[in-house]
């Protein structure tokens, strides 16, 4: 593309130039508009290469004020939905075969696969361990993968949760490649290091999501996940070259826990973050209700505070039920903190969270009368227990990811514009 001098046109988005420089009044994305992006015939794919090397060459926009940080994620967005889209249209995948990391019984068991299980299409790899520190990966045999049986693609379904699942996923992806499978998509419901998004200069830590998405990319032709912590997982697979879809569990959590239509009056919700404000209002926007925003401030790993409320604020807390949507729930500190800052005002606390860790002391916290319901998703193993009741209630994240696969697997699906998913997918 040429500018009015005829000379190329600087590629810039949000003023944003790839040495970093802010520019006041900037161009837009080499004078498309935030509106042409549904457009595809608008967008040249070599144009689409570049804006990737700008995502790249910019790094990590985490920090950035949110006039800049918003229209990055717009373009974000839309690339993850064009390379999905490109990535989709690749194969018939009517035939495909999954296959489960091995130890994770709780996915590779559910009901929701019986179907693919009568027609031997599901199959779940064992381990043979050398001693306590080595292992390898069996049961994966060319003849049950055979291109007319499978279509040359494969979905490797499993979770990340620490170095040794690690270790297995890149095993089965390698093993996969070796009996002749084209194309994998890996369907990864809890992605670790996620939190780990940017390097930690006074700590001496490295951003450790960057090697790992570089690591998957080289394995994996598409990935998909529930609630990737910070926009950085999805940049870094967008630079790396690998579709990738992140969508939100809330949707599904609340279908779930239930409110019936007359009872959505009563309550408000509560974002915890501003920076996931995006997913809170549209939690707020299903149900109806108002959304009050709180700004936390993270001291260290183990220290979250709030910033007072506003007038405003109070009014709209006074006498309602809240519900609170969160990506993790770990020690239960962010929690705790916001019914300290919110608790005299509200009736009660319901929270939905994609995923939970429940470390030492959460339950506890958690326990408290003011918080009415815990929901969240079994995207992983906890490394706590979970009193029995109806408190806190641990449910299987099968059915939304196999309502995920199914969609694949009939082909022409983009989650960006589903009539379920579009609502819950996003770059961040």
């Amino acid at each position: 593309m040429e500018g009015k001098e005829g000379h190329p046109r600087q590629l810039s988005f949000g003023g944003i130039q790839p040495d970093g420089m802010l520019l006041r009044g900037g161009e837009n994305f080499s004078g498309y508009k935030l509106e042409d992006y549904g457009n595809w015939d608008k967008i040249p794919s070599l144009l689409l290469g570049e804006v990737v090397e700008l995502l790249s060459e910019i790094g990590p926009w985490l920090k950035e004020p949110a006039e800049v940080r918003d229209p990055l994620n717009e373009v974000l967005s839309f690339l993850q939905e064009r390379m999905w889209i490109e990535s989709a249209e690749k194969r018939d995948r009517r035939k495909s075969p999954i296959v489960f990391l091995p130890g994770q019984s709780n996915f590779a068991c559910h009901t929701a696969f019986e179907d693919l299980r009568e027609e031997k299409r599901v199959f779940t790899p064992g381990i043979k361990r050398f001693n306590e520190d080595e292992w390898v990966v069996q049961g994966l045999r060319r003849e049950d993968f055979d291109r007319e049986k499978t279509g040359g693609h494969v979905y490797l379904f499993g979770s990340i949760q620490n170095s040794e699942d690690f270790t297995n996923f890149k095993q089965v992806a390698v093993r996969l490649r070796e009996i002749g499978v084209e194309e994998i998509t890996f369907l990864c419901p809890y992605l670790a290091w996620t939190r780990q998004d940017r390097p930690d200069p006074e700590r001496g830590e490295p951003e450790t999501i960057s090697y790992v998405m570089e690591e998957i990319a080289a394995m994996v032709d598409r990935m998909v996940t529930i609630d990737a912590h910070s926009v950085e997982t999805s940049r870094l697979a967008c630079i790396n070259g690998l579709p990738f879809c992140s969508f939100s569990g809330w949707k599904y959590l609340l279908e779930i826990i239930g409110i019936p239509e007359e009872e959505k009056e009563d309550f408000v919700v509560v974002g915890p973050d501003l920076g996931r404000e995006s997913q809170s209002a549209r939690v707020a926007q299903e149900l109806g209700a108002e959304i009050v925003s709180l700004n936390k401030k993270r001291i260290n790993d183990a220290t979250t505070v709030f910033e007072f409320l506003t007038k405003e604020q109070i009014k709209a807390l006074s006498g309602k039920r809240v519900i609170i949507f969160d990506d993790l729930i770990a020690s239960g500190g962010t929690l705790e903190n916001i019914w300290d800052l919110i608790g005299t005002y509200v009736e009660s606390i319901t929270v939905v969270a994609s995923h939970a860790l429940f470390i030492k002391g959460a339950v506890e916290k958690l326990s408290q009368p003011g918080f009415a319901g815990i929901a969240f998703l079994d995207t992983r193993r906890l490394l706590g227990r979970i009193p029995s009741g109806d408190k806190f209630r641990l449910l299987s994240c099968v059915p939304l990811m196999n309502r995920f696969l199914r969609a694949d697997m009939r082909g022409g699906f983009n989650p960006w514009q589903d009539d379920y998913f579009k609502n819950t997918v996003s770059a961040v």
